[in-house]
C-alpha cells in the first residue's frame, strides 16, 4: 500500500486495538509513520496487533487496558509517555457492539450500565487522562461514535444514548481543549463489512446494505481512511466534527424488518 508518512513520528494511542477497526487503524497508522500504543482489555490480542505493526516495519507496544476502569486508562496513558516520550493522538476506538434484540420494554436492565461504562465512561476517560499530554504537543482526540446517534432506530435504547454522549463529548472538548490547540473529533460508521457483520448471515447483510446509498456496506479500510484523515495534519482546520461513514445511510431511511422486531418483542397494552 502507498504511504506519504503522514503521521512520521507520532505517538498515538489507539484503544479497542486487539481486533477490529482498532487492529487494521493501528497498522495503518503504523505504515503512515505513528508510533503506536496498542490498547485494548485483551492482552493477546494486543500482542498480535504489536506483531503485525512491526511486521509491517512499524513500531508499537501493547497494553491491556480496561476503558472501564479509569486507573488502566491513567497507567495507559504514562506507558505511552514513558515509551515515547509524548503523546500525539489518541483513537479512543474501544466499545461495544450494538444489540438490537430487544426494544425499551425487554431491554435487559443491566445493559445501560454496560453501555455507560464502555462506551462513553471509557471515552471519557480516554480524552480527560490524555489531555494534559496532548496539551504539550497540540495533539489530537478522535472518537468512535456511531450514526445511530443521530437517528432514532428500533434497538438502540442503550447503544444509541451511549454513542449520542460520545458525539456530545466531542463537541464540548473541542471547544474546551481548542483554546490549547487540541483538535477532537469523532467517526460515526454505519455497519461496516467486519468478519463479525459477514458472519451475521446473508439475509440481515441484505437488509443493512438495502440502508445505504449504495447498496453495500462499507469497507474497514474506508473507515480507516476517514480516521487517519482526522488523525493527521491534512485535517487541521477541522474540529467538533462528526464524520459519517456511512454510505449515505443517515440520508436514507433505517432498513429494519418492523413485522420480524415486533415478534421478538411482543406486548400487549
Amino acid at each position: 500500500m502507498e504511504t506519504t508518512k503522514r503521521l512520521k513520528d507520532k505517538v498515538i494511542i489507539i484503544t479497542g486495538a486487539g481486533s477490529g477497526f482498532g487492529r487494521t487503524g493501528a497498522v495503518r497508522l503504523a505504515q503512515e509513520g505513528a508510533k503506536i500504543i496498542a490498547a485494548d482489555i485483551n492482552e493477546e490480542g494486543t500482542k498480535e496487533t504489536v506483531r503485525m505493526v512491526e511486521e509491517a516495519g512499524g513500531s508499537a507496544i501493547g497494553v491491556r487496558t480496561n476503558v472501564a476502569d479509569k486507573n488502566d486508562v491513567k497507567n495507559m496513558v504514562q506507558a505511552a509517555v514513558d515509551k515515547f516520550g509524548r503523546l500525539d493522538g489518541i483513537w479512543n476506538n474501544a466499545g461495544i457492539q450494538g444489540e438490537t434484540d430487544y426494544d425499551i420494554f425487554h431491554c435487559p436492565e443491566d445493559m445501560i450500565d454496560r453501555y455507560l461504562d464502555i462506551d462513553v465512561k471509557g471515552v471519557w476517560y480516554g480524552c480527560h487522562f490524555a489531555a494534559p499530554e496532548l496539551v504539550k504537543t497540540k495533539g489530537v482526540i478522535l472518537n468512535t461514535a456511531s450514526i445511530v446517534a443521530s437517528l432514532g432506530t428500533f434497538g438502540c435504547s442503550t447503544y444509541g444514548p451511549a454513542k449520542g454522549a460520545v458525539q456530545t463529548l466531542t463537541y464540548t472538548v473541542a471547544w474546551e481543549l481548542g483554546m490549547h490547540g487540541v483538535r477532537c473529533n469523532c467517526i460515526s460508521p454505519y455497519c461496516v463489512a467486519t468478519p463479525g457483520t459477514i458472519d451475521q448471515g446473508p439475509e440481515l447483510l441484505e437488509l443493512q446494505s438495502s440502508g445505504t446509498v449504495y447498496h453495500r456496506l462499507a469497507e474497514v479500510d474506508e473507515v480507516i481512511g476517514a480516521a487517519l484523515f482526522l488523525l493527521s495534519d491534512a485535517s487541521s482546520a477541522v474540529t467538533g466534527f462528526d464524520l459519517r461513514v456511512d454510505l449515505g445511510a443517515a440520508v436514507r431511511t433505517m432498513p429494519w424488518d418492523i413485522e420480524k422486531f415486533k415478534q421478538k418483542n411482543p406486548y400487549e397494552i
